[in-house]
């Protein structure tokens, strides 16, 4: 027997060599009797190989046996044997582990009756597996998947009865609707859901608030009372469901407003114009400021006129030049005498155009 001591079996459990230590039984011929310490090697390798097991996807009670099986080894480890400090050592972990993978099938078992007391004991059976578990991941996906379902069913009746409520598309009842649907928390399962619903509600209600304001402001500015008009539309604030609606009206408003106000200038700009004071009829137009309603057409009588003036000037310039009569030029004069500069001929006068 001495081939086959015990100093390498424990050099190889100490350095967690498994395969090492495996091996090593693996090589003890059948026609050797082993002792009691050989046999608690074997007893203490297989352990730490189920422990050593990384299959944590298959089912809890398929895992649990092996587990079951390693706590049954360790036990039969002799008190006195030179194994035993380590199976004592690694037995209270294996059995905590048989006791979770036990308390997490129990909790699966539960939580498939789909009933909410089932379901929270569930949860709490699944709450006590502890963070070291190897299921823990598992767990806590089981845990949320429950948390979820428990909320949904809390909470579903209460947003069906929101929703009868809401279809009779009444002020009163869209607004209980509201405030029921609000019992729904932020977190919970239904509260996305909810909220989406919720706001549409909001809105129905906002529509039915401020319809019969603006047919009011429709009324006023069919007679004519366009600022007025204007005042009552208003009422909508930002953020309200018809608040669009609201401004497309009242920018219409203002749109006729100005043009009312306006048109009397362009029509005076025109009217100077159409005299020749082309110089008056654009300081005129140019009262009309960036962003009213007829500042484009404004500004393209602006640009019509400003071009006929430069053509008048043009022309004026040119009649000036050929009425001066002809002067003969006179002799170059010598360097040192220059005669002096002439002034140049005066610009332009920007004065208004008479008609011809």
């Amino acid at each position: 027997m001495a081939q086959f001591g015990l100093c390498p079996g424990r050099r190889s459990i100490r350095s967690k060599d498994l395969v090492g230590a495996s091996s090593l039984i693996g090589s003890i011929p059948k026609s050797v009797k082993l002792t009691s310490d050989h046999k608690d090697l074997v007893r203490l390798v297989r352990a730490k190989q189920i422990e050593a097991d990384d299959n944590y996807g298959q089912p809890a009670l398929e895992r649990l046996a092996p587990l079951l099986l390693a706590t049954h080894l360790l036990r039969h480890i002799n008190a006195q044997s030179p194994f035993y400090p380590q199976a004592k050592a690694l037995l209270p972990r294996l059995e905590l582990q048989a006791k979770n993978f036990v308390q997490l099938n129990v909790a699966s078992t539960l939580a498939n009756l789909r009933q909410v007391p089932t379901l929270k004991l569930a949860i709490a059976q699944a709450k006590q597996i502890p963070r070291s578990h190897p299921r823990r991941l598992h767990a806590q996906t089981l845990l949320a998947q429950w948390v979820k379902e428990v909320q949904w069913m809390e909470d579903r009746p209460i947003f069906r009865q929101a929703q009868q409520l809401a279809k009779t598309g009444k002020i009163e009842q869209l607004r209980s609707a509201v405030a029921l649907v609000q019992l729904i928390r932020p977190k919970r399962a239904l509260y996305p859901e909810a909220q989406a619903e919720m706001w549409g509600w909001v809105a129905q209600i906002q529509v039915i608030e401020d319809t019969p304001i603006l047919n009011d402001a429709r009324a006023v500015a069919a007679s004519g009372r366009l600022e007025q008009a204007i005042q009552v539309a208003s009422r909508v604030r930002p953020g309200r469901a018809l608040y669009g609606d609201a401004q497309y009206l009242i920018g219409g408003w203002i749109y006729e407003i100005q043009i009312v106000e306006d048109r009397p200038i362009l029509n005076q700009a025109a009217s100077l114009a159409s005299q020749g004071y082309l110089t008056r009829a654009i300081d005129v137009a140019s009262q009309i400021a960036p962003g009213r309603a007829l500042y484009g057409e404004a500004q393209g009588s602006i640009g019509r006129w400003a071009a006929e003036r430069a053509e008048i000037w043009r022309q004026r310039e040119q009649d000036a030049i050929r009425s001066q009569p002809n002067v003969e030029e006179p002799p170059e004069p010598e360097p040192e005498s220059l005669p002096e500069e002439s002034n140049p001929d005066p610009a332009p006068s920007d004065a208004p155009f008479p008609p011809a």
